[in-house]
């Protein structure tokens, strides 16, 4: 590497110091946090998982289903189940009709859900983002759930349903729609 026409590190004036301040100090994150874990269905619980050293990791849960060609493979079985109950979805108040939900994926349940209280965390009403220029963006992984739906045989609306409820790459567009947002959104899978 040839170092004979290094002039040693780079240095700014004062007028690029004071336009990188002013810059620096009109930048703001905003923080809102929502999740669900095992044992944790929000962030305080989430925590009170780390602070004890709990394990969250146990036995299939009696009332899941299982999917086992050989049920006695289950024996010894763990894993980390999420505790909230995802047949207590509330798909009015996201303005999903009943039979949508059934339809719906539930990585899209909790997406709608874990938003909503994340804004709700940063102290932003999520309705004020209603026509404003907001991008989603989201990263959404494994899709499995519409196996438990027939191939053929479903009504158009039905179908129609089972598409979107499971199409990933439409979730963050679903998520776009409910908030009333203008902006791009991205759904990388």
């Amino acid at each position: 590497m040839d170092t004979s026409s290094w002039d040693g590190p780079a240095t700014l004036n004062t007028k690029e110091m004071e336009e990188i301040s002013t810059e620096m100090s009109e930048a703001i994150a905003v923080v809102g946090m929502s999740c669900r874990f095992p044992n944790a269905n929000n962030a305080e619980e989430f925590w009170d998982v780390l602070i004890s050293g709990q394990d969250p990791f146990r036995g299939f849960p009696a009332d899941r289903p299982r999917h086992l060609e050989n049920p006695a493979e289950d024996n010894g079985f763990q894993a980390g189940f999420l505790k909230c109950r995802l047949d207590e979805f509330d798909a009015k108040f996201f303005g999903i009709s009943g039979r949508e939900a059934v339809f719906l994926d539930p990585q899209q349940r909790l997406l709608l859900e874990v938003v909503w209280e994340s804004l709700e965390n940063a102290s932003i009403n999520p309705q004020t983002l209603r026509g404003t220029n907001t991008a989603v963006f989201l990263g959404i992984w494994k899709q499995d759930y519409d196996g438990l739906f027939p191939n053929s045989g479903l009504s158009g609306g039905d179908y129609h349903h089972m598409y979107l409820g499971n199409a990933l790459s439409a979730t963050a567009s679903r998520l776009s729609h409910f908030l009333g947002l203008y902006g791009p959104n991205v759904a990388i899978e």
